[in-house]
Parts: structure tokens; sequence; C-alpha cells
């Protein structure tokens, strides 16, 4: 079969699925069509500003979230802030919310559309809860997504009615307690970092100074003597380590102590004398624990110049803070992350935590085997002197020595009966050639 006639039925089956829970409501309730059209929650958009309580339910668990004046706070995380905004627009998201049609009345079909409820891990049913002290303001099942009609909708089911609809709202709800935290807790921009110290749990140290005040890395103060390091500029991503941090997760310390052993301490400093320090403990790879501490330090603070700050020309850096917006600056960081041990994203590991070792050139092994193609010339070796005996004298006979002169003389004669022949035959060449 064709994927193309594959894709038309799969479509068609999927709409007349959603045709039969509506003309099942049909069948069962026909006055349900009456309230078509209706806000589903008709008293609270008067009563919205009332809201203090908003408790989210799902198969993953339960997360409530509380009002003091203008700030919410998680109660599974104990008070952390929460995403204020978030709240406020699903609260309006309930107001606004409106029936659009009915669907199922069975709850064996519930599940089709995503109000199955909260057995199964994977169930996407969310049930939202808004009070206003004791009072109950709002309260709705919210299953999948609605993916015909104009705008954005949803399957909605209220506690105890069996009648399933199709609401017209935007009530995309969060179902992690960790996706209502407020994550941001911090923003350093990197211009301000200076110097940047690290001390590992085995208690080696690294000193990074940045290269200028607007560097793109970090000199290693404390080079080990004989050493190189990788690059002309090291560490860079230490710079925007605090710019924009967010958190994954976050619990009191009072709750759960920070680990004592096998933790590592960073420091950044900036230009203008704040210091921000950072004690870290990894749980496993892929999770980093860290709590924080601020102060000011006076001493590494440039001294404040008399009267008004300029303003910085074009292409000048931008004029460091006073002595007491920094402190109170340390002061506001302090405040808002004392006693919260927080749990940083993977991805942020490598511009927390690192060693020495991995910012320098490896050693040479200068007795590693050679390299090809290069040959280790061999000195040369003098050749042993061997000396030979020095044979006797032997006394030889006179007879021998006799019977050689003898020899010697016979050789002389012969030699001289060879000339005298030659000598005759030149003069008989000689008589011939006169003869001619």
């Amino acid at each position: 079969m064709k994927q193309k006639t594959l894709i038309v039925m799969a479509s068609c089956g999927a709409v007349l699925t959603l045709l039969g829970l509506s003309l099942d409501s049909g069948r069962d309730s026909r006055s349900a069509w009456s309230r078509a059209s209706e806000p589903i929650f008709p008293n609270l958009p008067a009563q919205v500003d009332t809201a203090d309580t908003l408790v989210i339910e799902s198969a993953m668990g339960t997360t409530t979230l509380t009002r003091s004046g203008e700030d919410w706070t998680v109660v599974e995380k104990g008070g952390f802030p929460g995403r204020g905004d978030e709240v406020g627009r699903l609260l309006v998201a309930l107001a606004e919310a409106s029936r659009v049609e009915p669907l199922t009345s069975k709850p064996d079909l519930h599940g089709q559309l995503g109000l199955g409820g909260f057995e199964d891990e994977a169930s996407p049913t969310v049930r939202l809860t808004a009070k206003a002290g004791s009072d109950v303001l709002a309260d709705i099942f919210i299953g999948n997504r609605r993916t015909q009609g104009v705008g954005e909708g949803w399957y909605v089911l209220h506690p105890g009615d069996d009648q399933a609809w199709a609401a017209q709202a935007k009530l995309r709800c969060p179902r992690q307690t960790s996706e209502w935290l407020q994550t941001e807790v911090m923003d350093i921009a990197r211009d301000r970092i200076a110097h940047v110290s690290l001390e590992s749990p085995a208690g080696e140290a690294l000193h990074l100074e940045r290269q200028g005040p607007s560097g793109a890395g970090f000199d290693i103060q404390n080079l080990p003597q004989g050493r190189e390091p990788k690059t002309a500029a090291s560490a860079a991503g230490f710079l925007g380590s605090l710019a924009g941090l967010r958190i994954t997760d976050v619990q009191s310390e009072d709750e759960s102590g920070f680990p004592e052993e096998g933790t590592s301490t960073t420091t950044w400093r900036t230009r203008g004398g704040l210091w921000i320090r950072a004690e870290l403990a990894e749980q496993t790879e892929d999770k980093l624990l860290a709590r924080f501490a601020f102060g000011y330090d006076a001493e590494a603070s440039p001294q404040q110049a008399l009267g008004p700050v300029p303003a910085p020309e074009e292409g000048e850096q931008d004029p460091l803070p006073t002595p007491a917006e920094l402190q109170a600056e340390a002061g506001a960081l302090n405040s808002a992350t004392k006693g919260w041990i927080f749990t940083l994203p993977t991805w942020k590991k490598a511009s927390f935590v690192t060693t020495m070792e991995e910012w320098l050139k490896p050693l040479v092994d200068e007795t590693d085997v050679e390299e090809p193609g290069i040959s280790v010339p061999v000195p040369a070796q003098e050749a042993p002197v061997i000396e030979l005996p020095i044979p006797e004298e032997v006394e030889v006979p006179e007879e021998v020595l006799e019977a050689e002169v003898l020899d010697e003389e016979v050789l002389e004669a012969e030699a001289e009966s060879e000339e005298g022949l030659v000598e005759d035959v030149l003069e008989d060449g000689e008589a011939d050639d006169d003869g001619c």
C-alpha cells in the first residue's frame, strides 16, 4: 500500500474518532450543546487578583505555588521564588477559557483526549486548581492540545463530571516542579570579569588573569616552570560563566546539607572589586551542585575619582560601579542565594570546574620511541689493535746459503748470454740491409 494512501487513511481515522466522540456526547446529552461558547469560569475574571494559591497535579507529582505580596514561591522547594509571570498567564487563561463543543461523556474514552488520569506516568493529564484562601476559584482537568478549530484549544474535563469538552484557551501548563522555579539567579556580564582562581578537591590551585580589560581570555599566573599553555588565551569560557546564569533545580540547605568532601572552589573577581565564590560538588557526570557567596574587596577596587563620573566616549567601556553600588549588589545577591544549593546545567560544568593540566601542552618524554624517519647517529668506535707475535730468529745451515749463491750466479750468466744473442741478431740484420 502506498505511503500517501496510509496517510489519508490515518487522517480519516483520526477525524472519525473525534467525530465519534462528539456524536457520543450528542446522543447522551443533547443539552450539553446549549452550553457551548460559554465561559468555563464566568466569575473568575473578577476574582483573578484575589488568587493566592495555584496547585498543579500530574503523574509527575504535585506543585504548589503561593503568593505573598507580588511574589510567588514554590512550596515543594522550600519557598524558593517561582515563576510569577507563568502563574499570572495561567490565571488569565482560565478566566478567558470558553467551551467550544461537547465531546464524549464515557470515562473509558477520556484517555483518547489525554484525560485518562495520573495512573500512567506518561499521561499528559494535568489538574489545575486556583484558590483564594480556602475558596476554590477554578478547578479543571486539562488533556491533549486540540488540533482542530481556530486559535489555541485544549480538551478539558470538570472534576466529578463525565462530560469532556473542547475548550478554546491558552492552557499550556508545565508538569514538573523544576519548571516552575525562577531559574535565573544572577547576571554578571563577561566584560566585568578580571580574575578567576580555582582550587581543586586535591588542593591544586589555578590562577587566571584576564588579558587586558577587553581580552578574549586569560593568562595563567602560576604557570609551572618549563610548561607552556595550549593556547595564547586560556579558559575563555570562564568569562561568561555567570552571565545570565540559570539553574535546573534547587534545594534548601537546611533540608539537604552541602557535600563536605570532594568539593572544589572557583572565585571570580570583577574590575571594580566585586567577588563571587562558588563551592562546587560533582554528584554524577551530569549533575553539578553549587552554593554561592558574594562580597566586595575595597583593596582590589581602583581608586574612585572625586566628583561626578563623566560619560564614556564612543568606544570606551562603561564606568565602573561605585563602591556603594558594588556593596549593595553583593548584599542583594547574598540575600537571593544564601541557604540554597543549586543544580547547574550540565553544559555549564566546563566553565565552572577545570584543572591546570587541561590548559597546558602535554609533556614530551625524551625516552619515548623515536619518531619514524629520524635516525639516531651511533658514535664511531676505534678498531681494536691486534698485536701479532714476533717470530723467533732461525739459524740457516751454510749449505743452504751456498746453494742460494750458486743459483744467483747461474741466473746472471743466463742473462748475459741472452744479451749477447740479441746483439748478434741486430748485427746480422744491419748486414743484410747493407747488401740489398
